[in-house]
Order: C-alpha cells, then structure tokens, then sequence
C-alpha cells in the first residue's frame, strides 16, 4: 500500500446528476388540482413562490440531485443526521484507506477555534485564536493523524485485517460519499447547514459543512433557480 500522508484543508463537491427541474415541480402540484384552469394558466415563477409560501412541499420532493464529496469523517456523519437520503460511502472495511487529513487552514476564517467561558454546545460561538495558539493546534493535529497513520500502516503490515486496523484512524482522515435526495429534503439540510443573514431561524453549523453546504447550494439554484429563490425569498425555511 501507498504509505504516504497527507493534509488537505479543502473539500469538494462534485455534481453527479440532477432529475427533474421547475417545471417538473409545477407539473407535479398540478397533480393535485386536477389541471384545473387557475393552476393550468398559473405561471410556473408564480405558481412555485406560491407553494414555497405556503409550504406545499409535496412538490418539491418529485426532483433531485446526486453529489459525491470528499470531506474528513466528522463531516461526512453530518449528512447521516439528516436521515433524508440514499448514502453510499467509501469502505474501510475492504480497502485501504487513502493517508490524506484534514488540516485546519492556515487561517480558518480569523482563527474562531477556541470555545469562550459560558461556551454552549446549542448554540456554539467561538473566539478567536491567536497566531500562536492557531498553529499549536494545527501541528498537534497533523502530529497526532501522523501517529495515527504510522500506527494503521504496522497494523496491516502485521497482517491485521482492515476492519480492525481502522479502528485506529481518527474522524480527520477523508472520507468518499455519495449524497442523493429530493430538492425538499436538500432545502432541510440547507437550512440548518448553512450560515445566512436571511434565515428564519439562527442556525450553528461547522465551517467546515457550511461550505460543503454552500458549494450544494450553488449547483442546486442553477438546475432549479426558481424554486431556490423562493426557498430563499421565503426565509429559507424547507416547505
């Protein structure tokens, strides 16, 4: 095996397919009135702000997208939360497992890594770190995934099988996954996993998922921009 290590501080997101659009999502309401007249001649820009206002959100479950990420572990479990999708991951069990970490950046948005007196884990906030304090963490992170790694590959060595090697390996190593859901479902994980000044409600999420959230986000308002500005026009809150 490649015994080499590794440290990224960046995730991808990568669009695998989209089924349906807008006008599916309109053909799809329309079901439930029969075509009548008012529904059959409501524009579609019009009739989808509608449902979204008034969380019809039947609709929006007919259309979807796909996405395969790489991310560290602790992220990739923020999807399992969500219990809204079809996931497949990458096994640790049958194969090796890649040596790449997650590694904080250099300046991880001004450094808000240190949790304040009267911290509260409902609804963190953060303080910032210094320069100094910033790059203690980051060398005994990449110290401690070293260790980890070192320890992983003299397991195998040992002839260990890989189920049991892996237990050793912490939540920072990266990970490979497939996400798939209905646009309903991707608004629900959007709106607790993204940080917007115009959201309904406070939401806490990870930097680290927030951009991988974002990045979603992105894909999904250029395969369904009027559903997606409703969605925001409407507090971002999931119909």
């Amino acid at each position: 095996m490649d015994q080499t290590i590794a440290f990224r501080d960046h995730l991808s997101v990568e669009l695998k397919l989209f089924y349906g659009d807008d006008q599916e999502i309109a053909d799809a309401a329309r079901v439930s009135g029969n075509n009548d007249v008012k529904n059959a001649d409501k524009p579609i820009d019009k009739l989808i702000p509608s449902l979204m206002k008034h969380r019809h959100g039947t609709p929006f479950e007919h259309v979807g997208a796909s996405f395969i990420m790489e991310a560290p572990i602790f992220v990739a479990r923020e999807f399992n939360r969500h219990r809204m999708g079809s996931i497949s991951e990458q096994s640790a069990r049958y194969a090796l497992v890649p040596g790449t970490f997650y590694a904080l950046p250099a300046d991880r948005e001004k450094r808000p890594i240190m949790a304040p007196d009267g911290f509260k884990p409902m609804a963190p906030k953060f303080e910032a770190a210094s320069l100094e304090a910033h790059t203690r963490v980051r060398d005994l992170q990449r110290w401690s995934a070293k260790n980890a790694w070192v320890t992983y590959v003299e397991l195998l060595s040992m002839g260990v099988a890989m189920e049991v090697a892996r237990n050793v390996l912490p939540v920072s190593i990266f990970t490979r996954w497939r996400y798939t859901t209905n646009l309903r479902a991707w608004m629900n994980f959007l709106s607790l996993r993204v940080i917007a000044d115009n959201s309904t409600y406070e939401t806490f999420p990870q930097m680290e998922i927030d951009n991988v959230a974002k990045a979603i986000e992105l894909q999904l308002s250029y395969k369904f921009p009027i559903a997606m500005k409703a969605f925001n026009d409407n507090g971002r809150v999931a119909p």
